[in-house]
């Protein structure tokens, strides 16, 4: 609580404006205005509350997540809705959503939604992908799953992951930085440090322990 993990992220995504310090892709520096902006230079958030992704409760599950790539299920603004299901098809079997392509995004549980919007993100292929505690719905299944999914996509971009609860997904992170009061205190690699002794670098201001 009070890290300010999910305020980096947003600042990530264009949701926010960077007050300080800069931010790089590919060794160019982005200046974001807007979440457009962040698309745009091939970057993928997917924030902590899916309803912020301003996913259409509505709509289908196919469309909510064509919406980032209507250029690769359209012709000349005309959607194809063939492309648009085998799409979805895709990814629901790729984040083990239970449901058919056509459904509204409203059936969906909590859990499901999240990995809608996660779909919408991948679908974007981005250079860089940006999670917002994507295990906060999860049970040890779902996390396990997950990580298992960002070990697979690793090789295709970069990931960044903020999180506050210390399950399997930290161990399968390469590298942590530990945030306290919108402060990097703390860097580790992955199994280095567990929870606790997190917490004490926290209250110690960012002195490992020992």
């Amino acid at each position: 609580m009070g890290s300010g993990k999910s305020f980096l992220v947003q600042c990530i995504g264009g949701h926010r404006p960077i007050e300080r310090g800069s931010l790089y892709i590919q060794g160019h520096r982005c200046i974001l205005t807007s979440p457009r902006d962040a698309i745009k230079r091939g970057i993928g958030l997917c924030l902590e509350r899916h309803s912020d992704m301003l996913l259409q409760e509505n709509a289908s599950i196919m469309s909510n997540i064509s919406l980032s790539v209507i250029n690769r299920v359209g012709t000349f603004g005309i959607l194809s809705r063939k492309k648009e299901r085998l799409l979805a098809a895709e990814y629901c079997t790729l984040l083990e959503i239970p449901h058919k392509p056509d459904e509204r995004l409203a059936v969906l549980s909590d859990s499901d939604a999240a990995k809608v919007a996660l779909a919408r993100c991948m679908a974007a292929s981005p250079l860089v992908l940006v999670l917002d505690e994507p295990n906060r719905e999860l049970d040890p299944g779902g996390v396990q799953r997950l990580c298992a999914l960002l070990h697979r996509l690793r090789n295709t971009c970069g990931i960044v992951v903020s999180f506050s609860k210390m399950d399997d997904l930290a161990a399968c992170c390469d590298r942590i930085l530990i945030l306290h009061e919108g402060t990097v205190i703390g860097e580790t690699r992955r199994n280095d440090l567990s929870y606790a002794d997190m917490l004490r670098m926290i209250e110690k201001g960012g002195e490992q322990p020992e």
